[in-house]
């Protein structure tokens, strides 16, 4: 929204200076020249034709007008301007009407053209109010039947977020074990028989989603541990053999989750989060998680 007295305004109360204003520096600006005793009059307001707007954004009103500043020491002489409308009527741009006029080639029309920069600049501003525009820190401890003691760190900045979730299982909780069982008989006298035993210990994935200021959304991908032991059975006319060894076995994992944060002041939420442990190869540790945290803002 920039106007040549709108400009000088700019540079008078210090804002930085930009070919277009968004929304809020037009407002902060204004209000500080009338504080300061400019008196600013819009008059002899008259919608742009159709055929006249900018041909790629017919959709959107304008509006010609006369602009006029007075008790202010700023050089600039009334001008023309135009208005750019949303669809509520609400003021998106204004500036300068001889900036925004081309001439069209087809027709030979003077057009004018609209900077998108400017129209969606309310919608930028609107997703600056959902809290997109921060850094972030997500911190919650997580509890799963089998995964008792959990913990999830995610950060981030805009919508993009991504993190770390961990679960480890005491050694008294209960799991159901994962077995693997295998014989290969040559015959009665010779054959060989394994017996696997595996329990997980711990998970580790790592996530990846979309933050807004009430909820985010995320998407892990990782493994869990398993721990275990074989038991190898080997006979032969000649030998019988009995041997245990340890073994690690690891299996894919998925961790789709949602959390819920609750404002508690400007930089502080409150967080809730359900997810869900899915190991395709392990069905029996599929399983909902819950978790409690805190998120921490920054302002960029």
């Amino acid at each position: 929204m920039d106007t040549r007295q709108l400009a000088e305004f700019a540079v008078k109360y210090k804002y930085p200076t930009s070919k277009s204003y968004d929304a809020k520096n037009f407002d902060d600006i204004f209000v500080e020249a009338i504080s300061n005793g400019a008196k600013i009059s819009i008059s002899n307001p008259t919608f742009v034709p159709e055929d006249e707007r900018d041909p790629n954004y017919t959709q959107y009103a304008a509006v010609i007008c006369d602009f006029h500043v007075a008790n202010s020491n700023i050089a600039t002489p009334d001008e023309q301007c135009a208005f750019i409308l949303d669809d509520d009527g609400k003021i998106l741009k204004l500036t300068h009407l001889e900036m925004q006029k081309e001439v069209d080639k087809k027709t030979g029309k003077r057009r004018m053209k609209v900077d998108m920069d400017d129209v969606f600049g309310s919608v930028t501003e609107a997703v600056e109010k959902l809290g997109v525009d921060e850094t972030y820190l997500i911190a919650t401890l997580n509890y799963n039947k089998f995964f008792p003691l959990g913990v999830s760190i995610n950060a981030g900045a805009s919508y993009f977020l991504f993190g770390l979730d961990l679960g480890y299982r005491f050694p008294s909780t209960h799991v159901r074990p994962m077995v693997d069982y295998s014989e290969n008989y040559i015959d009665s006298d010779t054959y060989t028989i394994k017996n696997s035993v595996y329990r997980p210990t711990m998970y580790t994935t790592f996530n990846v989603g979309t933050y807004m200021k009430y909820f985010s959304l995320t998407y892990g991908f990782g493994a869990v541990y398993l721990s275990g032991s074989t038991t190898t059975e080997e006979n032969s006319p000649t030998t019988y053999r009995v041997s245990k060894t340890s073994d690690t076995k690891y299996k894919f994992m998925m961790k789709p989750s949602i959390k819920g944060h609750i404002p508690v002041s400007e930089k502080i939420q409150l967080t809730l989060s359900l997810s869900y442990n899915w190991v395709p190869k392990y069905k029996s540790l599929n399983s909902l998680d819950f978790g409690i945290g805190i998120v921490f803002l920054k302002e960029d």
